[in-house]
């Protein structure tokens, strides 16, 4: 999830001790943004893949809301820093695998969150349900 703090956005995941074990030393990580234009509502998805196995990286992503502020907030404030910082953590929630990613795709995301935001606009209230597009994003995400 992406989480506000005095220094910026970060990006925070939470996984399984085993599965976090490898991407300790120097692992490429790679992030994207993708904008899903759903009936029900806009869903950005921020995609962080760990390249520690070859032909299978690990992903995770995180969904931002634009219809929240304080996520439409976070996900601005991300896209203005040269850097994002990925923590992981286990379920012990103690000493996190920190890595500092430069951030290539500033200009791509302001463009996904003006577009979100105008997407949104086109909605109403009454029909606004951003889990059920998300629901519909993860499920074409599972099939394809």
């Amino acid at each position: 999830m992406l989480t506000p703090t005095s220094r910026g956005t970060v990006l925070v995941l939470k996984a399984p001790a085993t599965d976090l074990a490898p991407l300790h030393g120097p692992v490429p990580i790679r992030l994207t943004h993708e904008l899903y234009s759903k009936p029900t509502a806009p869903v950005i998805r921020t995609a962080v893949s760990w390249y520690d196995r070859l032909g299978s990286p690990r992903l995770v992503a995180a969904f931002t809301n634009v219809a929240d502020p304080q996520q439409a907030e976070a996900y601005l404030k991300l896209g203005k820093q040269k850097d994002i910082l990925v923590l992981a953590y286990d379920e012990s929630l103690l000493a996190p695998i920190q890595k500092r990613v430069t951030n290539y795709q500033q200009r791509v995301m302001r463009e996904i969150l003006i577009l979100a935001e105008k997407l949104r606009a086109n909605i109403s209230e009454t029909e606004y349900d951003f889990e059920a597009a998300k629901a519909k994003v993860l499920a074409r995400l599972s099939a394809g």
